[in-house]
């Protein structure tokens, strides 16, 4: 929502879908998620979605 506000839609989406990505995979979650991945794992693994191809067949 920060992004939007500060009127960059485009990487809030980007971002948006990399989230949506890494928690429908499953692999590396939060415990609050039901995984046992720190916060740290998450935004790395969120940051790596952020540059791979496979993230365009999740859109």
């Amino acid at each position: 929502m920060m992004l939007i506000h500060l009127q960059f839609p485009s990487f809030a989406d980007r971002l948006e879908t990399a989230v949506k990505w890494v928690i429908s995979e499953g692999k590396c979650q939060t415990k609050d998620l039901g995984g046992d991945s720190s916060t740290q794992e998450v935004v790395d693994v969120v940051l790596g979605a952020l540059d791979i191809s496979a993230i365009h067949s999740f859109l």
